[in-house]
């Protein structure tokens, strides 16, 4: 179960990229999807794998500390529970995800995992953190 959440997480990041791309060719003549590009980074840095996944899509809003609260969203349709759900998932798996502006314009977030507490995940021999409380037994869900 704990594969498929951080299939998850990944996939509502690389969905918010897309939508970025097609926002910035809604607001911009000089702009198309056909142009939008992401690209996806993997490194090992101190221990840690770090993955970042940039594009060129409009960028951070305005309000960029709100962006993974729940119900937070800047667009019309979206129910802003993408980027809550993904923080939920990386936190759950003792990572960190963070968002800045890509040098060219767009957005990069990087996530940090660490590949031995995901192995002691897996063997459930970790406690999943809550933010809310105490530290709870590790469950497949």
């Amino acid at each position: 179960m704990r594969r498929r959440q951080l299939g998850q997480a990944f996939t509502n990041i690389i969905k918010n990229a897309a939508e970025a791309i097609e926002q910035k060719a809604e607001s911009s003549a000089d702009f198309q999807v056909s142009d939008g590009e992401i690209a996806l980074a993997i490194r090992n840095e101190n221990q840690l794998v770090v993955i970042e996944l940039t594009d060129n899509g409009i960028g951070l809003p305005i309000e960029r500390d709100r962006i993974v609260e729940p119900y937070m969203t800047t667009r019309a349709s979206g129910t802003g529970l993408g980027l809550a759900i993904v923080k939920k998932i990386i936190e759950e798996h003792f990572g960190e995800m963070k968002f800045s502006d890509a040098p060219d314009g767009g957005t990069r977030v990087t996530i940090r995992l660490s590949p031995s507490q995901l192995a002691r995940l897996s063997h459930g021999t970790a406690e999943i953190p809550d933010r809310d409380g105490p530290a709870s037994e590790d469950s497949e869900q």
